[in-house]
């Protein structure tokens, strides 16, 4: 529409300067007298600058027009370009909030599932657990008693004191029990790591309702007992000897389902060293330990283990 505007206004141009042309052709030949043409041609000339005038003023008219409809249009098509982006921001903020919750559901989810994964494998493994319990062993293993005697056999009583270097060659045995005791109703399979008193390591039974009592003897001078003493070892009072016990005992059903390690440890606490004396103590003061030994059951088809007191 434009440009058929401009087309218009040149034409519109060109036909007033043919007609300016035409004009001036006809006053040549219709007036023959020089001074009549002349005042003629100057009041046409006149009209035909005005009309130039005229036509300059709007084509500068219609040019300032257009420059401005160009100006107008182009803030419009900034606005919407602007309105656009506005738009396309929006909905890219709205698309990351609709990513942002479907993560945060998804997580959700996942974490959901995997607690219900997680409950129902315990819940399984504890099912599987209870049936194993039903057949597993029932043994203890359990400190008795502990006896110090002299190579005769004579028993050491608490107060006795070893000063001179004769009294120091003496020989002491040191014996420590423990009852093993099968509170089932089958028989149990055990198995010995190290040799006890009587009896090497290795695979033995246990019956039912049996009570075997095992043994641990150690035998040394009383001058051992001394030369810890000043070496810094500890036999002080309300300290440890240096023979802290450590015995272990396995225990398992018929079929291997269950394994239960029995683990006992302890601290002997035979003398007080009163200069370079040895004072025994008090018998109930040898053994510093917890009298039962600390039961590990494990699973041995689920890889699960389970501490507790036995």
């Amino acid at each position: 529409m434009r440009n058929d505007r401009r087309l218009l206004a040149v034409g519109v141009g060109a036909g007033l300067t043919a007609l300016t042309v035409l004009l001036f052709v006809i006053l040549r030949i219709k007036f023959k007298d020089q001074n009549q043409m002349g005042a003629t041609v100057d009041a046409v000339a006149a009209a035909a600058n005005v009309a130039f005038v005229l036509f300059n003023y709007s084509i500068l008219r219609y040019t300032l027009k257009q420059i401005e409809h160009t100006q107008n249009d182009g803030i419009e098509q900034r606005k919407a370009w602007q309105a656009d982006n506005e738009v396309a921001r929006s909905q890219l903020v709205t698309l990351r909030e609709q990513l942002d919750q479907e993560r945060l559901v998804s997580a959700q989810l996942i974490k959901e599932q995997s607690e219900a994964n997680h409950s129902a494998r315990a819940s399984y493994e504890e099912a599987l657990k209870a049936r194993v319990d039903a057949i597993a062993p029932r043994v203890s293993f359990a400190f008795s008693r502990i006896t110090l005697t002299y190579e005769d056999g004579t028993p050491l009583e608490g107060g006795t004191i070893f000063g001179d270097d004769g009294e120091k060659q003496a020989r002491l045995i040191m014996a420590l029990y423990w009852d093993l005791v099968n509170w089932g109703n089958e028989p149990a399979k055990l198995w010995l790591p190290s040799p006890w008193e009587g009896k090497d390591s290795g695979n033995d039974w246990l019956r039912p309702g049996e009570t075997r009592s095992l043994r641990w003897i150690q035998s040394y001078p009383v001058s051992t007992f001394l030369s810890a003493a000043r070496s810094g070892h500890g036999i002080r009072s309300g300290s440890d000897v240096p023979w802290t016990v450590a015995r272990l005992v396995q225990v398992s059903d018929l079929g291997n389902e269950v394994t239960d390690n029995h683990s006992w440890f302890g601290a002997l606490q035979l003398f007080d060293q009163d200069g370079s004396q040895l004072i025994v103590r008090d018998p109930s003061q040898w053994v510093n330990a917890a009298p039962v030994a600390v039961r590990e059951r494990a699973y041995m088809h689920l890889g699960v283990r389970a501490a507790e007191s036995a």
